[in-house]
């Protein structure tokens, strides 16, 4: 980078130093946009870098999507994968969605029960 800073052009450093000139111009780039942080990730762009790492995929029927397409806009989930994430975890007992679900349970029930007051009032 200190080369480039000097005035070397982009093609003279990336030979010298066996890199491509779209590498050695990404490197720039990274350095101007993330300061210190630019090369802490590894080899991989700081963008890519994601902290879920499993992927699953599934088929559905067109009927099958169009209900979870529903299911999901009236629950109001931030996306269809949110939301099926949410319910495969929810099905499987997943510890902090059963302890949502309970907490869910609850607010329900008094709003249930500050309803009933309200109205008979």
């Amino acid at each position: 980078m200190k080369r480039l800073e000097q005035g070397s052009s982009m093609a003279e450093v990336a030979r010298s130093c066996k890199v491509s000139s779209n590498l050695l111009n990404r490197w720039r780039h990274e350095l101007r946009n993330l300061g210190p942080k630019a090369f802490s990730s590894n080899g991989k762009s700081p963008n890519s870098i994601s902290p879920r790492i499993h992927n699953i995929v599934f088929r559905l029927t067109e009927e099958e999507f169009d209900h979870l397409k529903t299911a999901s806009s009236a629950e109001g989930s931030r996306s269809l994968s949110d939301f099926v994430r949410s319910q495969t975890l929810r099905a499987s007992g997943e510890p902090a969605m059963v302890k949502v679900d309970k907490k869910l349970d609850e607010l329900n029930r008094a709003v249930q029960q500050i309803l009933e007051i309200v109205t008979k009032k």
